[in-house]
């Protein structure tokens, strides 16, 4: 993989299902695969900035319906903390609502810590983070806390397109040693450029969410689908899978261990420490999977990706 793309793969346990796919289309001597994964932001966009939208040009009205809508029971106190939240406090600068966040959190989330909230999701050695100003340099490119900015706005929608165009690299690198051509027709740049041009109305209303997707495929989907609540689980089984593993996990933490290049990069330590614990994770889910698919995992691929770079230059 790394000879045909030249990066690390990003989403490390997603790569079971993706290459299945693949081999399973080359089996089939399907040329063109196509996906979707561009339309959470064009097609299928839920809609989640209508409240912000129609609170920033001042109708307050349609707003209260909507979150009156999204209420449970259409109670008025949770519509109107649903106000507040996806109306007003949007329209505050992002440090603003930083602010808020910690205040709220009382400072123990560690994901809203000024500079280091990156350290719980990132196997990256903090002594080699402080020398390439890793902190400064994602503020910079206004990257800092990525998991807390918002999506509810036509350009946040639009560089989270473009962020999804990373994979271009590795859809290419599949392609090439598949022979299968991956294409996202929910990425065409005329279907973007239409989804990005209507207003949040029509992909939210009256509590319904993708409002536009749901009557474009009135009359080609069933009606249990269409109206379906229920969400998959990418890679559900992902943890299973890890700890089952174990014997090539600490294979590859002693390889890793061996190279100066590593040791420099990344957090051994703590990734052999998480390894040393796979049988008695957190407790808690959201912490095992900053610990073990975000540190842990991905450590592993950049490591991995990093011999094969050493490697390839008789280093």
């Amino acid at each position: 993989f790394f000879d045909a793309a030249e990066l690390p793969y990003e989403g490390t346990a997603s790569r079971v299902w993706y290459e299945g796919i693949m081999s399973e289309a080359q089996r089939r001597n399907i040329r063109v695969l196509l996906t979707g994964k561009c339309g959470n932001w064009t097609v299928s966009w839920n809609g989640s900035g209508l409240i912000r939208s129609l609170v920033g040009t001042g109708r307050w009205a349609a707003a209260w319906r909507e979150t009156r809508a999204l209420a449970p029971d259409n109670r008025a106190r949770p519509a109107a903390r649903a106000l507040v939240n996806g109306g007003l406090i949007p329209q505050l600068p992002w440090q603003v609502q930083l602010a808020i966040a910690r205040r709220r959190g009382g400072g123990d989330d560690p994901l809203i810590a000024p500079e280091t909230w990156w350290t719980p999701l990132s196997p990256i050695h903090p002594e080699f983070a402080r020398a390439q100003s890793v902190a400064a340099r994602s503020r910079a490119r206004e990257c800092d806390h990525w998991f807390r900015r918002r999506i509810d706005t036509r350009a946040a929608r639009c560089d989270r397109l473009m962020h999804v165009q990373r994979n271009a690299g590795i859809n290419g690198a599949y392609s090439a040693l598949f022979g299968v051509d991956i294409r996202d027709p929910t990425a065409d740049a005329r279907i973007a450029e239409f989804c990005l041009s209507l207003p949040e109305e029509q992909y939210r209303r009256a509590g319904v969410s993708r409002w536009l997707i749901r009557r474009a495929m009135a009359d080609r989907l069933p009606a249990e689908i269409l109206a379906s609540p229920r969400r998959g689980i990418d890679t559900a089984d992902w943890y299973e899978r890890l700890s089952g593993a174990r014997i090539q996990v600490f294979e590859l933490l002693h390889l890793l261990e061996q190279s100066e290049t590593a040791r420099t990069v990344l957090d051994l330590s703590r990734m052999r420490r998480l390894a040393d614990q796979i049988d008695q994770p957190a407790g808690d889910l959201m912490q095992r999977m900053t610990d073990y698919r975000h540190v842990l995992e991905r450590g592993l691929m950049v490591g991995r990706f990093l011999l094969w770079f050493e490697s390839s230059r008789g280093l």
